[in-house]
């Protein structure tokens, strides 16, 4: 039993990494430049080009995605929301890791919000 335990927890590392990798890649090749929607429409290219520097936007895929890989598998850290800088995840004050609150739906919520599942949801949170 203790065998059979440990060989699928072995099996789950490369599903993890792949799972990461092909979210990571779909957010990769969504369109629009975070660094743009950030700074709204009125920014200047100097700023958005400053913005993606300090985001490491301009790295190649390759380097963007073990930056993010060795995060997430090492520290537990999702990263930042684009809008409100917030950690992703957490720290309580009894140490354990809980995802904030106001964090973000991602690119999905970008392309969707203001729709009733939004407003529902952001209620719900507003109530936790």
């Amino acid at each position: 039993m203790h065998k059979y335990i440990g060989r699928r927890i072995l099996l789950l590392l490369p599903v993890l990494i792949g799972v990461s990798f092909i979210v990571f890649s779909m957010m990769y090749i969504t369109p629009g430049d975070p660094a743009a929607i950030i700074l709204g429409e009125q920014a200047a290219d100097r700023e958005i080009q400053m913005l993606r520097e300090q985001m490491g936007l301009n790295d190649p895929f390759i380097v963007q995605y073990g930056r993010f890989a060795r995060g997430v598998f090492t520290q537990l850290d999702f990263g930042r929301s684009w809008t409100t800088r917030a950690m992703f995840l957490m720290k309580s004050s009894t140490g354990f890791q809980h995802l904030n609150p106001g964090s973000d739906g991602g690119a999905g919520g970008r392309a969707h919000r203001n729709t009733c599942g939004n407003y529902l949801g952001d209620k719900a949170v507003l109530h936790i």
